[in-house]
């Protein structure tokens, strides 16, 4: 089969959607199927190819992803995208979409034009949902077709003493809770003080360095972006992970990276993060400080009861193995395109 994945971010832009792109790609490619990627991304100069299975193209002319678009059996939009719609439409029964978002309302909670859009361009094309959040706010038919992650990068680390306790990975951005984490610490003081370990960089380090010099000194520690190995090793020196997302997060590939390593789960529960997190950890409503700080207290309080929780990690990643998304998906594929 062969398959070409339109994706407006990759490597060397890092994110979820990049991931996804990329593991299914690779996937694809072992199971032995014949795999390009497009991107908008700018590869940049000083920055090296990975030696991937599949060829990526950076800096394509419309005449060359014209050509790609007729030789391919499948086009797989890694999330939608309007300026990418018209040379596609004319292949649109071969066209399946991985929503990985919202597609946004405005203030009065309708939808603005390029949103509506979305959703009328998708009622066109084959579906694939991330989460069954996403799939019940969109309203349209298609298949949810759960996230994967990199379970060959995040895994357990026998040789690593799980000796932290709390560990935050993200982009230091409002959104995804910084500022509630640090304040739910504020609250337990004096009775339980335990360390966090931040993994990320973005607009709000500055300020969480300042809050946690001033009101928590000497507990918590930034460490600033981490990649690769070393940051699955820094994962496997914790014992939770806390995902205190204010926003609904579509579904939440970071909670996946956890507890490969091994990490318990504290997250919000709006979205499709509780999907993430399934049965291998807790959850609590988003934005709630007082209710962050109490279950980090219940939590910390009794680890004897984390072992039940802990019994369902390997069902829960097997069920997100590369491999397995990977299946899924070219079985949909299968239902839906006649291949050469």
């Amino acid at each position: 089969m062969k398959i070409l994945i339109y994706t407006s971010v990759f490597y060397p832009s890092t994110g979820g959607m990049e991931t996804v792109a990329e593991v299914l790609a690779n996937e694809f490619s072992l199971l032995g199927h014949d795999v390009s990627v497009v991107t908008k991304t700018k590869l940049g100069s000083g920055k090296k190819k990975n030696n991937w299975a599949f060829p990526v193209y950076y800096d394509i002319s419309f005449k060359k992803y014209w050509t790609l678009l007729h030789d391919a059996d499948v086009i797989l939009h890694n999330c939608i995208s309007l300026k990418q719609v018209f040379p596609d439409w004319f292949y649109y029964r071969k066209v399946f979409v991985i929503h990985h978002t919202w597609y946004n309302k405005n203030v009065n909670g309708k939808l603005v034009l390029s949103s509506y859009l979305k959703r009328w361009v998708s009622r066109c094309v084959h579906n694939c949902f991330i989460s069954k959040a996403i799939q019940d706010d969109l309203n349209i038919p298609g298949k949810v077709l759960s996230n994967p992650y990199d379970s060959e990068l995040f895994k357990v680390n026998n040789n690593v003493h799980r000796t932290k306790e709390l560990v935050f990975l993200g982009r230091l951005v409002s959104d995804k809770g910084g500022a509630i984490l640090l304040e739910a610490l504020l609250q337990l003081k004096p009775e339980f003080t335990p360390k966090l370990t931040i993994i990320g960089d973005g607009p709000e380090k500055l300020s969480l360095e300042n809050y946690a010099s001033k009101y928590l000194p000497g507990q918590v520690e930034f460490l600033g972006k981490l990649q690769g190995e070393k940051l699955a090793l820094v994962l496997n020196e914790h014992q939770l992970m806390v995902v205190p997302s204010l926003w609904e997060e579509p579904f939440g590939v970071v909670a996946l990276e956890g507890i490969g390593c091994g990490c318990l789960i504290i997250g919000s529960e709006g979205g499709g993060l509780k999907e993430a997190i399934g049965d291998c950890g807790w959850t609590f409503p988003n934005g709630n400080i007082d209710a962050l700080a109490e279950l980090l207290q219940k939590v910390l309080k009794k680890p004897q009861q984390w072992s039940q929780l802990q019994e369902s990690m390997p069902l829960h990643l097997y069920k997100h193995q590369p491999s397995q998304i990977a299946s899924d998906y070219l079985n949909y594929f299968k239902e839906h395109v006649k291949t050469t």
